[in-house]
């Protein structure tokens, strides 16, 4: 391959805490060639994370419904473009099968840390010298291309129209610009990685009697029933959406949070790459893993006194020891606390920031 490639090509097919953790990898990439064609493969769903991104040409989809017929056209898109390069960030069978259309491309491959994570989840053995977020391990797929992180997190660029819409819609209902709001996003994609909805709800409460808070409440369809939980808490003050917003809109609807709180999620990495203070709860799943949250506007509530943290890297269906222990024990005034923890400093850095504009 030349040394700088003119058509890259990065494969990561799913999904919403996925693709974003990419984002860093995909800006990277720009820097270091800047006259390249850089272009993504994605599953259709997920296209409104990326295509507002100044940093891509273009977005190849792949429709979840669309089976191996549609994976078939997919590859032959690929074997057309003639990449030089192929970055697979997803290393599943799938994109084995869509990588082949590009050679004689380089391939480019993060390590998955297979053995670590086995022993780890299955037999509690950390073999892990430290905790190497995703964002690294992807970087690090490029490292011998001379590409390097810029320290910047994750990127979701708003779409303009679709922020009007979601303002429109929030302040049709009662919603106020100014007043402070907190986002709650009480799903996850496994039930195991969810912090009960009455929880939920107690937080809700309180927010709104002692903070004067406005509570969003966001997630997909499968949260509708969570979110009516919450809402019942606090019924003046809640704003539930969930199940209403694609994935553009509900970014639109976070933005406008003062805080959020949400389990590990793609919600959560909405939120960083939003960078908006956040408070994540953490049930069967752990730092080694690679998908912690990182940055100054972050907390992570979780309960670190059990041996079978973590039972699975993306959170099992059912909790293995019946207890569910990890998430049952964590209490609403634990997460309140790391709350106001981060509301501090964030109003204590604020203030720092004023006095220095002066």
């Amino acid at each position: 391959m030349k040394s700088a490639p003119d058509k890259i090509l990065i494969l990561r097919l799913s999904s919403i805490g996925d693709i974003l953790l990419t984002t860093p990898l995909v800006r990277a990439l720009r820097s270091r060639f800047p006259d390249a064609e850089i272009d993504y493969a994605l599953k259709e769903p997920f296209i409104d994370l990326l295509r507002t991104n100044p940093n891509l040409n273009r977005l190849h989809t792949l429709d979840p419904a669309g089976g191996w017929r549609a994976l078939w056209r997919l590859r032959r898109d690929i074997g057309e473009a003639g990449y030089d390069l192929v970055v697979d960030v997803h290393k599943n069978i799938r994109t084995l099968f869509l990588r082949t259309a590009a050679k004689p491309a380089q391939i480019a491959k993060h390590s998955k840390s297979r053995l670590q994570r086995h022993l780890l989840v299955n037999f509690g053995i950390n073999l892990y010298r430290r905790s190497v977020p995703m964002t690294e391990r992807y970087l690090a797929s490029v490292s011998h291309l001379g590409v390097f992180d810029d320290g910047a997190g994750l990127e979701l660029i708003l779409d303009p129209e679709a922020d009007r819409r979601v303002a429109g819609i929030l302040t049709g209902r009662g919603w106020r610009p100014g007043r402070f709001t907190a986002a709650l996003v009480p799903g996850a994609g496994r039930q195991t990685k969810q912090w009960p909805a009455d929880r939920y709800a107690e937080v809700a409460r309180i927010l709104a009697g002692t903070r004067d808070a406005q509570i969003l409440i966001l997630g997909d369809g499968r949260d509708v029933e969570s979110a009516c939980t919450v809402t019942r808490a606090a019924p003046e003050s809640s704003f539930p959406v969930a199940g209403e917003f694609g994935l553009m809109e509900s970014a639109c609807a976070l933005s406008r949070a003062d805080l959020v709180i949400c389990n590990d999620s793609g919600a959560m990495h909405m939120a960083r790459a939003l960078n908006l203070n956040t408070v994540a709860i953490f049930g069967p799943t752990t730092r080694e893993l690679g998908f912690y949250p990182a940055g100054a506007r972050v907390k992570v509530v979780e309960h670190k006194g059990l041996d079978c943290r973590p039972c699975s890297h993306i959170g099992p269906k059912k909790c293995p020891k019946k207890h569910f222990r990890c998430m049952l024990e964590l209490e609403p005034e634990q997460v309140l606390a790391a709350a106001d923890e981060l509301l501090n400093k964030s109003a204590v850095n604020h203030g720092k920031e004023n006095r220095e504009r002066r």
